[in-house]
C-alpha cells in the first residue's frame, strides 16, 4: 500500500522521517512522543474517567431521566423540558 503526499507516493508509513514504527499490533495507534519529536505506534491507553471528572462538567446528584446539556461552558445534568416525553413520533397523512 502506499499513500500520496505533497512529495509523491510514501510506499510506507515507516519511511517518513518523523515515524517510528516497531513491531506493529492490530489496534494500535499513532501517537506523537515529544521527547523523540516522532510519531510512534502504542497500544490505546485504557481511560477509566467518569463524568464527575472531566474539567468542563458540573454534575450534581444525577437521577433518573436526567440529560447533559452545555450552558455556561460547561456540561450540566438536568430534566429536560420533555423529559416527561422523551420520544415523540408525528403521523401525517398526505391525500
Amino acid at each position: 500500500m502506499s499513500y500520496m503526499g505533497q512529495l509523491g507516493a510514501v510506499p510506507d508509513l515507516d519511511t517518513l522521517v518523523d515515524v517510528n514504527i516497531e513491531t506493529p499490533l492490530n489496534d494500535q495507534v499513532l501517537a506523537f512522543n515529544s521527547a523523540s519529536g516522532r510519531w510512534e505506534n502504542q497500544d490505546i491507553k485504557d481511560v477509566n474517567v467518569t463524568i464527575e471528572e472531566l474539567q468542563n462538567t458540573l454534575i450534581n446528584a444525577p437521577v433518573n431521566g436526567q440529560v447533559i446539556m452545555f450552558q455556561n461552558n460547561k456540561w450540566v445534568n438536568q430534566f429536560s423540558e420533555n423529559s416527561d416525553r422523551p420520544f415523540q413520533f408525528f403521523m401525517a397523512s398526505f391525500n
